[in-house]
């Protein structure tokens, strides 16, 4: 299980005045200015400001505080009550659940009057109700230690406003103040199906669902006083169906999983569970419809492991046959990175090749497994020749999209300067690449290649435990790029520790580019984190065979974060949209940037110095970087040349 931050919920923070002498007070709501005790309970994710929903921020993994719409639909419910623990250790609740209601997750305060020198138990529930009402919508909660839900069978799946915060906590008046802080959470685990097979060739696309739990326990409630849920244990065969819908012309979600062509989250479920730090296992039937005719069915029959307060998410290629799944339960409701996971395997198979043309034809991920397992081994140290069996001088066509599934892959290996490879994509597209490079240098797609590549995307991809010269496409190149595109990129160093950072010279498509030409290059939302020469689309520039520049020539980047650690020394300003750095003049054609981002840790300072595009001014030497719009930094007496083509 993967450990992340908590996403912060909502904040109670309770201040109590001294008291003189018990009898003097009596449990009771105090009017404006008069309250010994004060909650205040927030929604900071959003505090004080009025927040209209838009479905192009949406997140799956996330809940109702981002993904419903509190403009026009919904409004926020927070109820607090009050409950003074007896000396048998009953709950006598002394202030009955008082209800404020909120537009836009503005804080909101409550007073009372409590008797000192006792203990008691803050009970907090927040919950959406329809817009200017204060009624129930989902949750019967006119009973503390027995909220239910209110929804029929076929109400519950993907519905955001589902969602619900709660808080239990024993507070103990003393006639000194109190000031504490109380975390809401969610009552819930929530669980979501995530398919990487949408629109693909020959596949009927759904537009509702079935879902029957089975063999397992289903939660019927929680005792908002203690935290407990009664449960009922459900037969192997039969039970109750929930169905929900989807329009299948838009996506309910843009952000995370989502945003890849390929992704769609087709379910999204809360499920109350027990109060455990454990994992309780659950098991159900999936029914993916296209009105009454049915797409596929999967029974999981293994342990589905869901936790309160936890996000459980089922990826897979859930519209085809034989699908393979990856299966997370983490401690975060959000898509920080576009981790895919799999304990699958390549199994190399010899692509089809042309001996007149010199051309392997790549029509699987195995084939494509195959090139990769063929090539050489990387050699660090030189420049010594090395392609293994390969064909010298041949060329990788792709016929078809491949998708890697989320299989740690193995980079291809090709060095041989007289003679490179050609990689033409034919326009397609190759999907989920991953790599856990546990802690080696040249890593991407190509490890270190001399290579011409073209008409390429690559879409999902995550690098884990780089070090350095790390890239989507290529770690190391010497050759060109031309019409190539990476879409949703993650690198970065696992467990990432900001003051020893190791990884260097990293690009969005090539960590270290030592000769040749960027044409129609586009780096969307590509995410690294590293110390120094980190780039968009290259991290660092460097000249080897006395070519006197390199030409980019329209290479943009865009929505992209990149996080540059180097406080002083040769790292510094080594970041930018286009590249980190160069050692080599270079023409920059018609390049553009827009929407990034640039966490940067500025000379001698702590903190991390969040930049965006707006803020990058041309010939900054505040001491961190990007100096320009497109690029960090060059070495002395090095030309960077900015050109437009007139209209």
């Amino acid at each position: 299980m993967k450990k992340r931050r908590f996403i912060i919920l909502g904040m109670v923070t309770l201040l109590f005045a001294a008291c003189q002498s018990e009898d003097r007070f009596i449990d009771q709501v105090a009017t404006d200015g008069e309250g010994t005790v004060s909650f205040t309970v927030s929604a900071p994710d959003a505090l004080g400001v009025t927040r209209a929903y838009n479905a192009d921020k949406s997140n799956s993994a996330k809940g109702g505080i981002t993904n419903v719409d509190c403009t026009n639909d919904y409004d926020l419910r927070y109820q607090l009550a009050i409950y003074r623990i007896e000396g048998d250790g009953t709950f006598t609740e002394v202030i009955t659940p008082q209800l404020q209601v909120v537009t836009s997750y503005a804080p909101v305060t409550y007073s009372f009057k409590l008797a000192p020198n006792k203990d008691y138990q803050v009970v907090a529930w927040a919950d959406f109700v329809a817009t200017g009402t204060t009624a129930d919508l989902h949750y019967n909660t006119s009973d503390f230690t027995n909220i239910t839900c209110l929804d029929a069978e076929d109400k519950q799946l993907n519905d955001e406003s589902r969602d619900a915060y709660f808080v239990t906590k024993k507070v103990e008046v003393k006639a000194s103040a109190i000031s504490e802080n109380i975390v809401l959470k969610r009552p819930f685990a929530k669980i979501r199906f995530i398919t990487t097979d949408w629109g693909g060739e020959g596949l009927d696309m759904p537009d509702n669902f079935k879902i029957t739990y089975k063999d397992c326990k289903r939660f019927t409630n929680i005792n908002a006083l203690t935290g407990d849920s009664d449960s009922k244990d459900l037969a192997a065969s039969g039970g109750t169906v929930y169905t929900g819908i989807i329009d299948k012309a838009n996506k309910e979600y843009a952000l995370g999983y989502d945003a890849s062509d390929k992704n769609r989250t087709l379910v999204v479920d809360y499920l109350m569970t027990e109060n455990s730090a454990n994992q309780t296992p659950i098991h159900f039937v999936l029914e993916n419809l296209n009105g009454a005719e049915a797409v596929s069915t999967y029974d999981f029959t293994t342990n589905i492991p869901i936790r309160r307060n936890f996000l459980t998410t089922i990826m897979g290629d859930l519209l085809s046959v034989g699908a393979e799944f990856n299966v997370s339960c983490d401690e975060v409701f959000e898509d920080e990175y576009n981790d895919y996971y799999t304990d699958s395997e390549f199994y190399p198979t010899a692509p089809a090749y042309d001996e007149a043309t010199k051309t392997y034809t790549i029509t699987s991920a195995n084939e494509l497994a195959w090139i990769a397992a063929t090539s050489g081994t990387i050699s660090h140290e030189s420049e010594a020749e090395n392609i293994g069996n390969l064909v010298r001088g041949a060329t990788v066509k792709l016929a078809n999209d491949i998708d890697l599934k989320g299989i740690n892959w193995k980079s291809i290996n090709y060095w041989d300067r007289n003679n490179p490879l050609t990689f033409d994509g034919g326009g397609n597209t190759i999907y989920n690449l991953r790599m856990d490079a546990m802690g080696g240098i040249k890593t991407g797609l190509f490890s270190r290649a001399t290579a011409n590549i073209k008409d390429l995307t690559v879409e999902n991809a995550t690098i884990n435990y780089t070090s350095s010269q790390v890239g989507t496409i290529a770690g190391q190149l010497a050759g060109d790029i031309d019409n190539v595109t990476v879409k949703h990129v993650f690198i970065r160093v696992n467990n990432y520790d900001t003051t020893n950072p190791a990884i260097i010279n990293v690009g969005g498509l090539v960590g270290m580019h030592v000769h040749g030409d960027l044409t129609d290059c586009t780096a969307i939302d590509v995410n690294i984190e590293g110390y120094h020469g980190i780039g968009g689309i290259v991290g660092k520039i460097i000249t080897w065979w006395n070519v006197p520049k390199k030409v980019y020539t329209r290479c943009h980047v865009e929505k992209s974060t990149i996080w540059d650690t180097a406080k002083s020394g040769v790292g510094l300003m080594q970041v930018g949209s286009i590249f980190g750095y160069t050692e080599q003049n270079i023409d920059l054609v018609d390049c553009t940037e827009t929407e990034n981002t640039y966490k940067v840790y500025a000379y001698n300072d702590e903190k991390f110095v969040i930049l965006t595009s707006d803020d990058i001014v041309d010939g900054n030497t505040t001491g961190y970087g990007p100096t320009n719009k497109l690029y960090g930094r060059h070495s002395p007496g090095k030309i960077v040349d900015i050109t437009t083509t007139a209209p």
